[in-house]
């Protein structure tokens, strides 16, 4: 297609309308399109319904179903998992954390860390060096 814009590939899918889950989801205002609404921050917490399917995590998405077959995929063009020492997908949780030496991020790829001096560490394993 000559000149067609390329859409950004994030947001999510769900396979119920007029739900009170689906009227709890926020369009996104750059797009207007139901595939570019975007999750509440903390789903499924907030909605006890739906269970994450772990087996269909991949890098970029994230599965939920609830008991009555309703599906919900959360989707990005960026990853939303990364792969642990057991080759197995966990949801990037980019969130700081106290410690006793200053805070961290520590569920996703890199691993940071930043020191109450200000100073900050990126921690990667031997096969990302």
């Amino acid at each position: 297609m000559s000149g067609a814009v390329n859409p950004k590939l994030s947001g999510i899918y769900s396979s119920k309308n007029n739900t009170p889950f689906s009227q709890s989801i926020k369009p996104n205002t750059n797009t207007g399109a139901q595939s570019g609404c975007s999750l509440p921050s903390d789903f499924p917490t907030n909605n006890r319904e739906y269970v994450e399917e772990i087996n269909k995590r991949t890098f970029t998405s994230r599965t939920f179903k609830e008991e009555h077959g309703g599906i919900v995929i959360q989707y990005g063009s960026k990853n939303l998992n990364y792969l642990d020492k057991e080759n197995k997908f966990q949801p990037i949780k980019a969130t700081l954390s106290g410690t006793s030496s200053g805070w961290s991020a520590a569920q996703q790829q890199f691993p940071t860390l930043l020191y109450k001096d200000g100073s900050t560490a990126i921690e990667v394993d031997e096969k990302n060096e």
